[in-house]
């Protein structure tokens, strides 16, 4: 049990850096990817590729 708690003590920042940067980086990918959405009104639905808004 020590063992588990020593390696959680000494990886806590790396797990919370992780997680935070996942946090963050979500909704930089969504908009990124659905920048390439054919849609008029919603880019909730995913209608088809495009280069246009590019």
């Amino acid at each position: 049990m020590k063992t588990v708690s020593r390696w959680f003590q000494r990886n806590l920042i790396r797990i919370y850096a992780v997680v935070a940067f996942t946090y963050l980086f979500i909704p930089v990918a969504y908009t990124f990817a659905f920048s390439f959405n054919d849609s008029a009104k919603s880019n909730l639905v995913w209608k088809g590729f495009t280069f246009a808004n590019w």
